[in-house]
């Protein structure tokens, strides 16, 4: 575990949002931005569907490498369809381990419904 970081919990989050994407990509689009993303080569498209392909990519990644990642798809251009809450379970896992002051989720929502 990398400090205060859960990994097992950042994969699972990352491996629901790659299932999202897996559903929008074609065959030929998966390598490409499994590379993107920074996960494994991808088993080739007569081997498995593109969920499988893109989960024994993820399943392939050494959990140092999960945090960047994770970083890539939250700043991705990529539309994360299980909206907001996927990008905000993935920020509170990355930042779990970052110092600093704590900050209620409450307050957090009312300064992001103030800006």
């Amino acid at each position: 575990m990398a400090g205060g970081m859960d990994l097992a919990v950042l994969r699972q989050l990352v491996g629901g949002v790659l299932d999202d994407f897996a559903r929008m990509w074609r065959h030929q689009d998966i390598g490409p931005e499994c590379e993107r993303l920074g996960l494994p080569e991808s088993p080739p498209p007569d081997e498995c569907s593109k969920r499988e392909r893109v989960r024994r990519s993820l399943a392939a990644l050494a959990d140092p490498d999960l945090p960047m990642v994770a970083e890539r798809i939250v700043m991705g251009t990529l539309p994360l369809s299980s909206g907001p809450a996927a990008r905000f379970a993935i920020e509170d896992v990355l930042w779990a381990d970052r110092g600093g002051p704590g900050i209620p989720k409450r307050t957090r929502r009312e300064i992001a419904r103030d800006l």
